[in-house]
């Protein structure tokens, strides 16, 4: 596909009624087909989106997407899948992400693209690793705070593209006067208005703006609180007006179709949500020129932050009743940061913006699984050779020596020093023009045990691309976390029937070994010192997710020059095909990855001299320790440090390290 043509695409919206969601999805359907692509709607029956889409001109297969995941939807949107044959299949609710997934699925497949409007991380639940995984090709972020967020819960940042909520700016450009807009809320002309929309529901918190209003209240006669929307919540408000002494002076119309006309005469707007994606109240209240009040939620501190409105903190009546009088006592600087406010929304929170920054996600997408980048459309098949490579020069290489088995080690082939992660066989070659290592995978459980006594074939054993493709996939997402392992340039899986050989590519670390060839070649000064910085890599990778199942002395390299103190930046994982990784690890995980690398440790520090061997040991476990002190209590690390240092007093040369540290826990 050339950059200007025409897509396809099929958008799927679970949601029932009209809220922001459903109008950013109608900003995007109409902006798609102004500029000539194909957008289709898959809605349920009956809601006002699909409505709007009809007499808009738009394509619209209705079917029963608002009973959540029933087979009914998931037939009703690969009927549309298979009827449109689209390029992307855009989710814009937690409902249809889930569908699209479920749903559209099989090599060849459309793009999955997840438009998130939410400002939370993903959780740690099985549902949502999988929801937020690879699977997902692209994510479309409505502010920056989501994207933080999303970033936050495990989805590599290359996939993410930032798509500002837009609002529609002429809605404000024509109002009324403002005795017919305060008529047509019942108010007095000489009334005072402050404003807020939103559904009345708790996520909105507007109970905490009727409390501050009461606080205003007394010191202002004329000043009336007017609340647009509906909600399970309207009674509750409803008797908390009743409690405070507020009624006549807070009115709750419900929702408005007249919003755009009412809005402009509002003297002030607040907005004290407790999370949001990007709140679209902001942003209607900035484009009609009236100062706002609001919480740091999601993307409102984006638009207002610096001199377009003022920020307060969350569940704070008082600080947000402070921050209301002060614009009301203050009216030009209030018209001051609403023509700031006004001017950004113009600049990036309107349609076409909108539409640009999502097109381009697309193309970006489309092309990533053109080079073969990314886990899905990453791989191709050529006659029983499956290949994934970086660039066409790699996947080129890869499959030359498929096919003439030119160069690929064999089942026999004794390891090859760093990057082998164990017995594995592995070859130094060159890819593309890089110097890498390719390394041939084993098969697991009783196949993988067979294979160590059969030829040949026989090493891959109903095996296929798997553990390539994850050790592909984590060491990718690893490096993204800030964590160092070989970059991987490329696989590839020759099948023979139930056999099947799969060889990895990374990139050669140059100089670089193994702890436990450093280990038994190194000073025991230079043991405790590289001990130390080990357990400062641990901590890190631990915070990055990583969970290693093989984690031990073979499969860790150092790449520090040998001159120097080494740091925690100097080791290397490998063997990635053992991993995964995770949000955040508990603390059994932790426990169980130090216990596996201090019996892999201790097998290389029991060749020390017999005087130092406990020294190493007890030091070894306190340098590895790190990982654990940062996840836990101040408290708990004190007490932890404190009994890790009790053992290590009794050693001459650590005396000064036990004074330093029980002086200031910490410092370790």
């Amino acid at each position: 596909m050339s950059p200007g043509d025409a897509l396809r695409v099929l958008h799927l919206d679970d949601g029932r009624g009209w809220r922001g969601g459903q109008q950013q999805v109608s900003f995007l359907l109409r902006e798609q087909a102004r500029a000539g692509h194909l957008p289709v709607l898959v809605c349920p029956p009956g809601q006002p989106l699909g409505r709007w889409a009809r007499e808009s001109g738009i394509e619209v297969h209705e079917g029963p997407l608002a009973g959540g995941l029933s087979p009914g939807a998931i037939i009703a949107v690969r009927r549309a899948v298979a009827r449109i044959r689209p390029h992307i299949v855009h989710a814009h609710t937690s409902g249809a992400h889930s569908l699209a997934l479920l749903a559209v699925r099989g090599r060849g497949r459309p793009l999955r693209v997840v438009t998130r409007r939410l400002a939370r991380v993903p959780g740690r639940s099985p549902v949502a690793r999988w929801k937020y995984g690879e699977a997902v090709d692209l994510f479309i972020a409505v502010s920056r705070a989501v994207r933080r967020d999303l970033v936050a819960g495990g989805v590599r940042p290359q996939r993410i593209v930032v798509a500002f909520s837009a609002i529609d700016p002429a809605r404000f450009t024509d109002p009324p006067s403002r005795q017919i807009a305060l008529a047509a809320l019942g108010l007095p002309p000489e009334a005072r208005v402050i404003g807020t929309l939103g559904s009345l529901v708790r996520q909105k918190s507007q109970c905490d703006l009727v409390s501050a209003f009461g606080l205003l209240a007394p010191g202002h006669p004329r000043l009336h609180l007017v609340i647009l929307g509906e909600g399970p919540l309207r009674a509750d408000l409803e008797a908390q007006v009743i409690r405070l002494g507020l009624r006549g002076r807070v009115h709750l119309p419900g929702f408005r179709d007249d919003a755009g006309d009412l809005l402009p005469h509002w003297d002030l707007a607040a907005l004290p949500s407790l999370y949001e994606g990007m709140p679209n109240a902001v942003l209607d209240a900035l484009a009609a020129g009236v100062p706002v009040v609001a919480t740091p939620a999601g993307g409102a501190a984006e638009v207002l932050m610096p001199r377009a409105g003022r920020m307060v903190p969350f569940h704070a009546p008082a600080r947000l009743a402070g921050a209301m009088d002060w614009i009301l006592e203050h009216p030009g600087a209030g018209r001051e940061m609403a023509r700031e406010g006004r001017r950004r929304v113009l600049a990036r929170h309107v349609p076409e913006v909108m539409a640009a920054s999502v097109e381009e996600g697309y193309r970006r997408a489309l092309a990533r699984r053109l080079r073969g980048g990314g886990r899905h459309g990453a791989s191709v098949q050529v006659g029983r050779v499956r290949v994934w490579g970086r660039d066409s020069a790699v996947r080129a290489d890869l499959v030359r020596r498929a096919a003439g088995h030119e160069g690929l080690p064999a089942a026999g082939l004794s390891p090859g020093g760093h990057g082998s992660g164990g017995r594995a066989p592995v070859l130094r070659t060159s890819l593309g023009g890089c110097r890498v290592v390719l390394k041939m995978h084993r098969r697991g459980g009783l196949p993988g045990t067979l294979s160590r006594f059969l030829p040949g074939d026989a090493a891959g054993l109903f095996a296929g691309p798997g553990k390539a493709r994850r050790a592909e996939e984590v060491a990718t997402g690893f490096r993204a976390r800030g964590g160092v392992a070989p970059e991987p340039v490329g696989w590839l899986a020759v099948r023979r029937g139930l056999m099947c050989r799969v060889y990895a590519a990374a990139v050669e670390l140059v100089d670089a070994g193994t702890l436990d060839q450093v280990l038994a070649e190194s000073s025991v000064r230079r043991r405790a010192q590289l001990l130390c910085a080990l357990g400062k890599a641990l901590a890190r990778w631990h915070h990055a997710g990583l969970v290693h199942r093989d984690l031990n002395a073979g499969n860790l390299l150092l790449v520090a020059p040998g001159g120097r103190t080494p740091r925690a930046e100097d080791f290397a994982v490998i063997d990635l095909e053992s991993a995964r990784l995770r949000r955040r690890l508990s603390r059994r995980a932790r426990a169980a990855a130090l216990a596996r690398l201090e019996r892999s440790l201790l097998k290389v520090m029991g060749k020390a001299a017999p005087g130092w061997r406990e020294g190493l040991r007890v030091l070894g476990a306190y340098g590895m320790e790190w990982a654990l002190l940062e996840a836990r209590p101040p408290h708990e690390a004190a007490s932890l440090v404190r009994g890790l240092l009790k053992p290590l007093a009794r050693h001459r040369r650590l005396h000064r390290c036990h004074g330093l540290l029980t002086s200031n826990p910490k410092r370790g």
